[in-house]
């Protein structure tokens, strides 16, 4: 029944090409965006492309926002879908999709949806694993907003230390995978949000959370209505 509701949840998401997050999640990004901006120019850095890359772009061209977003996926029939998405939408001088295909988790020998893997069991190992890692270090500029949503979560929190502005901020989606958390660290300022369900029915509520390395303002961004 629950993985039914998530089906139909993920097609109404789909057929309006909304973000696969909660209301608060998305009205949390909206404000973070919006507070980083320096009315001059918004660099943006995302883990993993979709329909979030391109909503959240048509909402800051609506705000009038200066911006460009770096956007990188492994998959690479997802990769074409997104990069349709933003040429239908005119946002091919503001959003760029780099691919560095690799296998996904789940068809990697020994995954287990059900039990988690023993630390390392799965690390990147590949050139194109490193490289989608790497990649926002490769672009030669530092990023005011990072989004990491994708693989190697925690891999890809140490890199966006390296390539964040000192005031910029960085997003972790699905935060309530505890594994994930001690990355966090790396960030001094540090806040976990409960972000509630994304479809009804939902037993487990979402987390997210935002970190940056001089930026204290990321408690304030959490208050949304």
């Amino acid at each position: 029944m629950a993985l039914l509701t998530l089906n139909r949840a993920l097609v109404v998401h789909r057929l309006f090409n909304l973000p696969a997050m909660t209301k608060k999640e998305i009205a949390i990004y909206k404000k973070t965006l919006i507070s980083l901006y320096d009315g001059k120019f918004l660099n943006i850095f995302e883990y993993g492309s979709g329909f979030s890359t391109v909503y959240f772009a048509k909402f800051l061209r609506k705000e009038g926002v200066n911006f460009h977003v770096d956007a990188v996926d492994n998959h690479e029939g997802w990769y074409g879908r997104v990069k349709n998405l933003i040429d239908r939408a005119g946002l091919q001088n503001e959003v760029t999709v780099h691919l560095h295909p690799f296998q996904p988790f789940w068809e990697k020998e020994g995954w287990d949806w059900q039990v988690s893997p023993p630390v390392g069991k799965f690390a990147p190992a590949s050139s194109e694993e490193i490289n989608y890692i790497q990649k926002p270090l490769t672009l030669n500029k530092k990023f005011d907003f990072i989004l990491v949503d994708a693989r190697f979560r925690r891999r890809c929190l140490e890199v966006a230390a390296q390539a964040l502005r000192k005031n910029g901020i960085v997003c972790l989606h699905d935060a309530e995978r505890s594994h994930y958390h001690s990355t966090t660290k790396a960030y001094p300022y540090s806040q976990f949000i409960d972000s509630g369900h994304f479809y009804p029915f939902e037993k487990m509520a979402h987390r997210m959370w935002l970190g940056s390395l001089e930026n204290s303002a990321v408690k304030e961004l959490t208050n949304v209505a």
